[in-house]
C-alpha cells in the first residue's frame, strides 16, 4: 500500500489533437472474392488508425498485463481530459477494476471531441484521485485492534501517465507541483482524503509520423523536481508508442520475460507435419538474480527424478501477444489441465526446473527444486555447500572469531594537554574504523579451506610462524621463533627431501626444486601480508637473506657436480678399464688447512646472531658450543 505500484492513473487527452491519423498504413483482409481463385484475398489499402485508437489499445494492454499478474493488488484508473471538465472512466472499487468494465467505458466516452486540447483538468482530477483511499487503504485506516500509537502512518504514493500532443507552450512541471501542493493542503482538513507522499509523473507527447518535431517538449529522463515528485518526458510516434507502454509496465512493476522455445505445433494446412514455435510470457521477478530467460519445451510429462520434489516459488504469467496462434495453443493446452515442463537451453545447473500449470483459470510458473528441498535439514558446514567442499578450516575459524570479538570501546581519558579540545569532538580514529582495519589485517591472508594453501599442511614446522606472525607486535624471542620455523624447512630441503605435504596439493610433474619454490613463495606472501611493525619487516628480511644464501649454495653445488661429471667423462675416454675398477671417492671428514668452511644452517645462524640486529643472546650463553669446539679441533693440521 505504501508502494508506487499500488496506484496508477492514465490521463488521456480526449480532444481535437487525438483525432489526427497516425500516418501508418494498415491492411484489412476482406476474405475470398466470389469467383476468384482459392487463396486469393482482397485487402482494403491505405487505412490508418487515429492517435486515439493507438492510445486506447496500448493503455488497455498495460491494464491487461497488470490485472493478469497482480489481480486487484495493483489498481489502475483512466481519465479522459476535456477543456471544461475531465471524466473518470472508473474508480478504485474492485467491480470497476476489470477489462470488460473499462472497455465499455471507453466505448461510452466515444471518439475525441473537436475542441482544442487541454490536459490541465485531467491532471487536477488525477491528483485528487490519488488522494482517494483504495479499499486496501480504507481497511488499513479503519483496522480493528490497532492503536494509533502502534500503527505506523499510512504512506500514500502513486503514478500518473499523461498522454497528449504538446503543441502549445505549457509548463507542465510547474502546474503539477502547484496542483499537488493545493491538493495536499486540502487533504489535511478532511478525513476522506489522504495527502500524497510521493508522485511519479510521466508525460508522453504523441504525434503522427513526421510531425514529432512540432512537440514543444523534449525527451528527458526521470528527474526529481521536488523532494516528493519525479518528472519524465518522452516524445513518441505511433509505431513506437505500444512498445514504450510495455517498457513502462515492465519498469514500473519490475517484470521479466520468459520465452518458451521449441513448442511443437501442427500446421493448419498439413496436419501431419509440425513446426516449433516460441511464446514470450511476462511475469514478476522471482528473485534478485532472476532476469529474462529462454527456456526449452521439455514435454508435458514429468522429467525423471522431479515428480516428488517441492515447488520453491511460483508466480502468475501472462503472454506478451494475446491473439497470436502459438500463444492461443499454449494457453489452451495449459488451461485444459496439462502441465508443461521447461528446462534451460544452455544447462549450467540442473538444480531448478520450471513448470507451467493452471490454477483457477490462471497460468502460473513454478520453480521446482530438483536437489535438496526446503523441508530437509540444512547441510552441515563440514559437508560444504552441496557436499562438494569438505576441508573448511573450522577450528581455525572458531579461534579466529574468539580472537576478534567486538567489545564496547572505552571512552578515552582527556589529558591536561587536551583540555582545550572542544567537548563532543570525535576521536581521531573511530572505534568502528579500528575494527575494520584489524579485520582487514587478519583476513588479508586467510584461506577458507585447507587445500587453499600449502602452509597449513606444514603446521608441524610452521605452527609458531602461523600463530605468532599475524599478531600486531613481536618481541625478540618471538622473532627468533619465527626465524626457526622457516629454517626448519630449509634443513629438510638441504637433506634433499621433498616438501612434507600431500602430493595432491602440488601440481603433478613438478620437480623438487619447483615444489620448494612454491612453498617458499607462499611463505613470502604470508609474511608480506602481515607487515604490521618493524619487527615483522626484520623477519621478512631474514627470510629473504636466508633464501638468497641458500640459492647461492645450491648453484655452487650444481656447478661443482657438473664439473666433476665432465672430468669423469673426459678421463674415461683414455683409461676406461682402470677407471671402471677404481673405488668411489671417499667423503672427507675434515677440512684442509686454510680452506673456508662450507656455509650451512649453523653458519647462517651464527651470522645472524653476530649482527647488530637485536638478536643478542644472554651473556655467558653460546649456541651449540660443543659443536663449535669439535669443529675447531677437527680442522687443526695433523688431526684426523
Amino acid at each position: 500500500m505504501g508502494d508506487l505500484c499500488h496506484k496508477t492513473i492514465f490521463v488521456l487527452d480526449h480532444c481535437k489533437l487525438m483525432r489526427e491519423l497516425t500516418g501508418v498504413t494498415i491492411e484489412i483482409e476482406l476474405g475470398n472474392r466470389p469467383g476468384a481463385n482459392v487463396g486469393y484475398f482482397q485487402f482494403i489499402p491505405s487505412v490508418m488508425k487515429s492517435l486515439w485508437n493507438c492510445v486506447a489499445e496500448s493503455t488497455l494492454e498495460y491494464a491487461r498485463i497488470l490485472w493478469d499478474l497482480f489481480g486487484d493488488e495493483r489498481l489502475i484508473r483512466f481519465i479522459a481530459s476535456h477543456p471544461q471538465k475531465a471524466i473518470s472512466l472508473n474508480d478504485w472499487s474492485k467491480a470497476q477494476q476489470s477489462m470488460i468494465f473499462v472497455q465499455e467505458a471507453f466505448a461510452a466516452v466515444g471518439p475525441p471531441l473537436n475542441t482544442p486540447g487541454s490536459i490541465q483538468t485531467g491532471i487536477v482530477l488525477a491528483i485528487k484521485a490519488l488522494s482517494e483511499p483504495t479499499p486496501f487503504q480504507t481497511r488499513y485506516i479503519s483496522g480493528k485492534g490497532d492503536t494509533l500509537s502502534s500503527k505506523p502512518r499510512l504512506i500514500n504514493k502513486g503514478r500518473i501517465v499523461c498522454v497528449t500532443s504538446c503543441l502549445v507552450d505549457f509548463d507542465v512541471q510547474e502546474f503539477v507541483l502547484s496542483s499537488l501542493g493545493k491538493n495536499n493542503a486540502a487533504a489535511l482538513n478532511t478525513d476522506r482524503k489522504i495527502p500524497i507522499d510521493e508522485l511519479e509523473f510521466v508525460l508522453l507527447s504523441l504525434h503522427p509520423v513526421g510531425k514529432e518535431h512540432l512537440s514543444r517538449v523534449l525527451t528527458s529522463p526521470s528527474q526529481e523536481i521536488s523532494p516528493f515528485a519525479k518528472f519524465e518526458t518522452v516524445v513518441l510516434t505511433p509505431p513506437d508508442f505500444h512498445t514504450r507502454i510495455q517498457q513502462l509496465c515492465v519498469a514500473h512493476h519490475d517484470l521479466v520475460t520468459t520465452t518458451v522455445t521449441g513448442i511443437p505445433m501442427k500446421e493448419e494446412a498439413n496436419a501431419s507435419s509440425s513446426l516449433n514455435y516460441d511464446v514470450t510470457l511476462f511475469h514478476p521477478r522471482l528473485g534478485p538474480t532472476n532476469e529474462s530467460q529462454l527456456l526449452k519445451w521439455a514435454g508435458p510429462t514429468t522429467p525423471k527424478g522431479v515428480g516428488t520434489n517441492l515447488c520453491n516459488t511460483a508466480c502468475r504469467t501472462t503472454p506478451v501477444e494475446v491473439i497470436s496462434r502459438p500463444t492461443t495453443c499454449l494457453s489452451n493446452f495449459v488451461l485444459s489441465g496439462r502441465s508443461v515442463w521447461l528446462e534451460a537451453v544452455k544447462k549450467v545447473s540442473k538444480a531448478n526446473c520450471n513448470v507451467l500449470m493452471a490454477h483457477g483459470g490462471e497460468i502460473w510458473m513454478h520453480v521446482m527444486e530438483t536437489t535438496r528441498n526446503v523441508l530437509e535439514d540444512p547441510p552441515s558446514i563440514s559437508e560444504g555447500s552441496g557436499g562438494r567442499v569438505t576441508d573448511y578450516r573450522i577450528p581455525d575459524f572458531v579461534e579466529f572469531m574468539k580472537q576478534n570479538m567486538l567489545a564496547p570501546f572505552p571512552q578515552p581519558e582527556i589529558s591536561s594537554t587536551d583540555k582545550n579540545r572542544r567537548n563532543g569532538d570525535p576521536p581521531a580514529v573511530k572505534p568502528f574504523e579500528l575494527s575494520k582495519q584489524r579485520l582487514w589485517r587478519k583476513t588479508i591472508f586467510w584461506p577458507i579451506t585447507i587445500s587453499g594453501s600449502i602452509l597449513f599442511s606444514l603446521s608441524v614446522h610452521l605452527e609458531t610462524l602461523l600463530k605468532l606472525f599475524p599478531s600486531d607486535t613481536l618481541d625478540e624471542l618471538q622473532k627468533v621463533e619465527c626465524d626457526k620455523a622457516f629454517w626448519s624447512l630449509m634443513a629438510i630441503e638441504a637433506r634433499g627431501d621433498p616438501p612434507p605435504v600431500s602430493s595432491l596439493q602440488l601440481k603433478k610433474g613438478h620437480k623438487k626444486d619447483e615444489q620448494w619454490r612454491v612453498v617458499y613463495s607462499e611463505i613470502e606472501s604470508f609474511l608480506r601480508a602481515n607487515l604490521h611493525s618493524p619487527a615483522h619487516e626484520s623477519v621478512l628480511e631474514c627470510f629473504m637473506e636466508s633464501r638468497h644464501d641458500e640459492e647461492k649454495n645450491t648453484e655452487k653445488e650444481s656447478d661443482s657436480k657438473s664439473t666433476e661429471n665432465k672430468g669423469k667423462r673426459s678421463g674415461s675416454n683414455g683409461n676406461m678399464k682402470s677407471e671402471s675398477f677404481s673405488p668411489p671417492p671417499q667423503k672427507k671428514l675434515r677440512l684442509e688447512s686454510g680452506a673456508e668452511p662450507r656455509t650451512n644452517l649453523l653458519t647462517l645462524w651464527r651470522l645472524k646472531t653476530e649482527k647488530k640486529s637485536p638478536r643478542i643472546l644472554p651473556e655467558g650463553l653460546k649456541l651449540y658450543a660443543h659443536l663449535k669446539e669439535s669443529q675447531e679441533t677437527s680442522a687443526k693440521p695433523g688431526k684426523s
